[in-house]
C-alpha cells in the first residue's frame, strides 16, 4: 500500500492521464450542445413517466381515515 501523502505519483498513473484527457474534452463542449444532449437523454429515457423504474423514490402513499 502507497501512503496518502504522495500526490505527484499519482498525477503520473494511466488512470490519472486517462481522467485527465476526457475532462479536456468535457469542457471544451459548448453548454448549449450539453443541455441538447442532456435534453435527448431525458426524453428518450426508459424511466420517463413510470413511477415503478429502478432508481426513482418510492411516492408516500396518503393514510385516510376510516369512518
Amino acid at each position: 500500500m502507497r501512503p496518502m501523502d504522495q500526490p505527484a505519483s499519482f498525477d503520473s498513473t494511466p488512470a490519472f492521464a486517462k481522467f485527465r484527457e476526457q475532462m479536456r474534452k468535457l469542457l471544451t463542449v459548448p453548454k448549449s450542445r450539453i443541455d441538447e444532449l442532456v435534453r435527448q437523454a431525458r426524453d428518450s429515457s426508459p424511466r420517463k413517466n413510470n413511477p415503478s423504474a429502478p432508481g426513482r423514490k418510492r411516492a408516500k402513499r396518503i393514510k385516510r381515515a376510516v369512518r
